[in-house]
């Protein structure tokens, strides 16, 4: 009767678990039908710019962010001319 009982138990746990697994699964089932319905929705993305068929120097730009490098030179000097300036003014105040 022990053993009967026991199996029981062991059984009725081995529902339990399986119940559990199959719950989980239709989670993570749920999640990626969720992911699919939002991609779905997004807009399509633009195709990518072709590489271009004309001189050396617009193919070195197509690699290489030539205009933004040019701009953040343009900062820098910018800075560092600020600088000295300031440091010319600053020098003159403390002269007086």
């Amino acid at each position: 009767m022990l053993n009967l009982l026991a199996g029981l138990a062991e059984s009725i746990g081995k529902f339990v678990l399986n119940a559990l697994i199959d719950v989980v699964n239709l989670l993570i089932v749920a999640v990626g039908a969720l992911i699919g319905v939002l991609f779905a929705v997004l807009p399509n993305m633009p195709d990518a710019p072709g590489p271009p068929d004309q001189g050396w120097l617009e193919v070195f730009a197509y690699f290489v962010p030539v205009g933004a490098i040019v701009a953040m030179l343009g900062l820098f000097l910018a800075a560092y001319v600020a600088l000295l300036v300031i440091r010319i003014a600053l020098r003159w105040v403390k002269a007086l």
